[in-house]
This record gives C-alpha cells, structure tokens and sequence, in this order.
C-alpha cells in the first residue's frame, strides 16, 4: 500500500494522497509487531548464551512464546486486511501489481498452522498450575 500512494503522490504533487494516514497506522502496527518478535527472539538467544534451560523449559516462557503467535497471527491479518482497505480494489485483483489476495490467505492460515484455539488452552491451562506464569 506504501508504494500505491507513492505513485499517486508523485502523480500529484503537492497534495497527500487518499489513505496516506492509513499507511501510517500500518506502519505502526508492523513496527509493534517487530518489536514483539524481535524483543522474544533477543530473550530466547539471551538464554541460550547464558546456557538457562531452566527458563527455557519453564512454563512462564512457554507462555509467552505462545502469546507471541497469538498476537502476531492476529495482528498480520489485521495489517494484510487495513492495506487492502487502503490500496482499494486493486488489492482485490489476484493478478495485480497490488494484489493482496495470497498474502490475505496466508496471514489467515496462520491461525490454523497450530491452531489458535489450542494454543490459547495450552496457556489457559498453564495460567490455572503455575504460579507466577
């Protein structure tokens, strides 16, 4: 969607295109979820270094690993679905320089990999056995 309204800006200058503020918005929304996945990934590698099986086994981590794939699965079908809002029909199109269709499709199908359901009861059940998870 970013680069769509690049083009009509540079189409028009001197003017903010049509849905500019949405690209912000998403922009932010990917930024968050960088910041989720990398503060993890940067967690995880600091355990291994430190050799820390203890946390990397425990319960608490395990929790959060998963609440990272909850909210990352929601959160990119979110963003797929607000960038097709803001690139409009063309989004829509399977064959277009901006169509989102596959990337919709996937976004969705990571909720079904592992299944949402079944990893919010994983942490459901860890949340009722583990004191301070």
């Amino acid at each position: 969607s970013r680069e769509l309204l690049r083009l009509k800006a540079r189409s028009m200058p001197g003017t903010t295109p049509m849905g500019a503020h949405r690209v912000a918005d998403l922009d932010a929304s990917l930024q968050s979820m960088e910041h989720e996945v990398f503060g993890m990934a940067r967690e995880y590698a600091d355990a291994i270094t430190q050799k820390d099986n203890e946390k990397l086994g425990g319960l608490a981590f395990a929790k959060r690993i998963n609440a990272l794939k909850l909210n990352c699965s929601k959160s990119v079908i979110a963003i797929v679905t607000e960038a097709m809002a803001t690139i409009g029909i063309q989004a829509y199109k399977n064959n277009g320089q901006f169509s989102l269709g596959r990337q919709l499709r996937d976004a969705h199908s990571a909720v079904m990999q592992v299944h949402n359901d079944r990893i919010q009861q994983t942490n459901a059940s860890i949340l009722l056995v583990h004191k301070g998870a």
